[in-house]
């Protein structure tokens, strides 16, 4: 019967204690299946998602080097196709005239270039360190050259015409982290137009990619629903 007791004794605290752990392990289990909800739902796959780029070419105009600056936006759509328009205008550095000979008169000849273009990118290759690119463009726009007489300083001369510049090109991103890429675009202008400048020319930069989204995704995951998830922890623990 002292035994019996005695068993009794050794067992109900093993039993109770055992209890505390399963029922300890079943809300620790239920936080972790909240915190991989979270994560799914905080990374899920987006079928469409904006998009914004400032862009800064390089590119060279009858020889010349010129620059422009740029700013598209639109839409990604499936993670693979990027829909946008993008307005383009001709640095004022670029604009610079050069000397030249109209006819038998010596002249200084200034040019712009300013277009708004319809931008498609197809995704290639998108891996976790890597993405290829491949940027086409079709637009309209306008151009403005002026022929300044050198001996005099008056602007003798205005030429105006339209243009529709096509674009195409291959631009590689090195993404040592998964917010921010280095972009290196090159690529070849075409442009339909009436008149003796030729516009048409290589064009490259070299920039940056933050990717918003994923910045703001690591903050919420990180910043907020795993700090949570490790506090709460904690108080189970020390129950």
């Amino acid at each position: 019967m002292i035994k019996k007791w005695f068993m009794l004794i050794l067992i109900i605290p093993v039993m109770a204690i055992s209890q505390i752990n399963m029922a300890r392990q079943k809300k620790t289990d239920s936080l972790l299946a909240k915190l991989k909800a979270d994560s799914s739902h905080i990374y899920r796959f987006q079928k469409v998602r904006p998009y914004l780029s400032i862009d800064n070419r390089n590119s060279f105009i009858n020889r010349q080097a010129v620059n422009f600056k740029g700013l598209q936006a639109g839409v990604i759509l499936h993670e693979k196709h990027t829909l946008a328009l993008g307005l383009y205008k001709m640095s004022q550095n670029s604009k610079r005239s050069v000397k030249t000979l109209d006819g038998v008169k010596t002249a200084e000849r200034s040019v712009s270039l300013n277009y708004l273009t319809f931008f498609y990118q197809y995704a290639v290759i998108d891996k976790r360190y890597f993405e290829l690119d491949i940027p086409l463009e079709i637009g309209i726009g306008g151009y403005d050259i002026k022929f300044q007489d050198t001996a005099t300083g008056r602007i003798y001369k205005e030429i105006k015409g339209g243009i529709i510049p096509l674009g195409i090109g291959i631009q590689p991103v090195v993404k040592p982290l998964k917010w921010v890429g280095i972009t290196f675009l090159c690529g070849y202008r075409f442009v339909a137009s009436h008149t003796a400048v030729n516009f048409n020319g290589l064009y490259y930069s070299i920039g940056l990619t933050l990717d918003i989204r994923q910045i703001i995704r690591d903050i919420n995951y990180r910043g907020f629903k795993k700090k949570r998830y490790h506090s709460k922890l904690r108080v189970i623990l020390k129950e």
